[in-house]
């Protein structure tokens, strides 16, 4: 019974930092670029709309809005060739990899 409860205070623990991250990380996003909170993203595996690799989102992410969405990129260089000409890169995209 110790071993359970311990397990779950463990859990709830974890939880809460998870937590705590994350709104900080929204609040460093708001802050910095006025950006929608969008942490419960985080750690999800998308694709890059430039480069079509395959990377996992982080709180320093690039992202940019089209049409509604949010699209991320693997790396800084690759936002500016997006926003010079979004279409090129979206229409590559299979719908299920936008945001």
């Amino acid at each position: 019974m110790k071993k359970i409860v311990i397990l779950v205070i463990g859990i709830i623990f974890l939880g809460s930092l998870g937590v705590l991250f994350a709104h900080q990380c929204c609040e460093k996003k708001k802050s910095e670029k006025d950006k929608k909170c969008d942490y419960a993203i985080l750690g999800n595996k998308v694709i890059c709309p430039v480069t079509g690799e395959k990377f996992t989102i982080t709180k320093d992410s690039e992202r940019a809005e089209y049409k509604g969405k949010i699209y991320f990129f693997c790396c800084p260089g690759c936002k500016p060739k997006f926003e010079a000409n979004p279409g090129k890169y979206i229409e590559k995209i299979p719908t299920q990899h936008k945001h």
